[in-house]
């Protein structure tokens, strides 16, 4: 009973993550920024923290991601170990969505801005440049 429960689906859980680790970072790999605006459409110069659209769209999408994921793994636990009723599920869907959308898309979004307001007052201009040694 234990080992179908709770052994099993951890271990699946484990292997799944380490596969994502392994595919995500194979050598070669080109790395992925961010593209966007960083006014009028342009891309951001180096340094530039991507404009408020842009991490936006990057957030919605890593987030929705990130619940279709999580009901994915719901879903299976469901359907292949436990013995629980439909309800089980609704609290899932709802539960998660309001952990994903309502708690943390705001959060990320906040600590984002937070970020870009703190790296602006944070970057060297030309006073505060050290001269040459």
């Amino acid at each position: 009973m234990i080992l179908r429960s709770i052994v099993m689906p951890l271990a699946g859980t484990y292997v799944l993550f380490l596969t994502m680790l392994v595919v995500t970072e194979r050598p070669g790999r080109k790395s992925r920024t961010v593209r966007g605006s960083g006014s009028g459409g342009l891309p951001p110069a180096a340094g530039e923290p991507p404009g408020f659209g842009t991490l936006m769209r990057y957030l919605l999408v890593t987030i929705a991601c990130g619940y279709a994921t999580f009901l994915v793994s719901v879903g299976g636990y469901y359907f292949l170990v436990a013995r629980q009723t439909h309800r089980f599920l609704e609290q899932a869907l709802s539960g998660g969505a309001f952990l994903a959308f309502a708690v943390t898309l705001p959060a990320f979004a906040l600590f984002g801005w937070l970020e870009s307001v703190r790296g602006a007052s944070a970057r060297p201009g030309p006073r505060d440049a050290r001269p040459p040694s």
